[in-house]
């Protein structure tokens, strides 16, 4: 009996071990970190907070960049991310 007992613990000590392995591998946790690729020029960043819209896009950070004389727009959501398409700026 006691060798039985042994090896159900070494079973779930092993399960346990591969388990967080696993769980510590997931680089996806992380949610509120902004990448910004170093050949992007960084026209701005900010945090926003709009009312009276669906939860998912109450809160976000807008970045603008600027790459090969084109700007970029991202909204980056808890949920993910939105990117702009045929983006002109007009002005300052």
């Amino acid at each position: 009996m006691k060798s039985v007992t042994k090896k159900l613990h070494l079973v779930l000590v092993a399960v346990m071990l591969l388990s967080v392995s696993g769980i510590m591998a997931n680089t996806n946790f992380k949610k509120n970190t902004i990448y910004i690729n170093t050949a992007d020029d960084l026209v701005g960043a900010w945090n926003y907070t709009v009312e009276e819209v669906d939860y998912q896009y109450r809160t976000g950070v807008l970045l603008i960049t600027k790459e090969a004389g084109k700007y970029n727009v991202q909204v980056q959501l808890s949920a993910g991310n939105l990117t702009g398409e045929e983006v002109d700026v007009k002005g300052n």
